[in-house]
């Protein structure tokens, strides 16, 4: 018999949240959060506009769905009803980081996590390195390791609004052109579990 095929599932980043019931219906299955420095994410959520109508920060009207976000306001000393718009994104987003890592040291606490967090940057040189044949077990021929090289060279987000084409390294621009809020609000919301998500092996 043939091997079963592989099956990859890319979860938009609030569905994170859900990780739990992935992993419950899924124990075996190893997964990856990709993380990127917090003011170069709050850029991408922000690029497009006012941060009040950012995704991430419609949210705000249902925070009380996610414990996470009270936990991140919590640990920074802060309250829902103080904040920006800014500040409320920075929250949002440092609570999609928290929901993966309660998930990884909830794996951890029963005999392993099958979770693994990889940083945006050299993401590529990762995958073929390492998580592609060391974390999902993966056997890769040297075409196949091509194709993702080839493959990543290409914007996925920008497919369906011509944006389409040759993937450039775009942090040094966000962090130039980062407000100061947004440096103080990722710092101060994100920052910290940034660093828990680089400590992990």
């Amino acid at each position: 018999d043939s091997p079963a095929p592989r099956l990859f599932f890319k979860i938009q980043s609030i569905g994170t949240h859900s990780l739990p019931l992935v992993t419950a219906a899924f124990p075996a299955v190893p997964w990856i959060f990709v993380y990127r420095d917090p003011t170069h994410v709050m850029m991408s959520h922000l690029a497009r506009g006012k941060a009040s109508n950012a995704l991430c920060a419609r949210t705000r009207n249902r925070a009380g769905s996610f414990p996470q976000i009270g936990e991140v306001l919590r640990e920074a000393g802060a309250a829902a009803g103080g904040l920006s718009a800014t500040e409320y994104c920075a929250v949002h987003l440092g609570a999609i980081c928290r929901s993966a890592v309660e998930e990884h040291k909830r794996g951890e606490g029963q005999g392993g996590s099958r979770g693994r967090f990889v940083n945006y940057v050299g993401l590529v040189k990762s995958l073929v390195e390492e998580v592609f044949p060391n974390h999902f077990r993966l056997e890769l021929t040297e075409e196949m390791k091509e194709n993702v090289w080839k493959v990543s060279g290409m914007y996925s987000k920008g497919r369906d609004s011509g944006r389409a084409g040759e993937f450039k390294d775009d942090s040094k621009k966000k962090e130039e052109q980062a407000s100061e809020e947004v440096k103080a609000a990722a710092k101060k919301f994100m920052m910290p579990l940034y660093q828990t998500m680089e400590g992990f092996p």
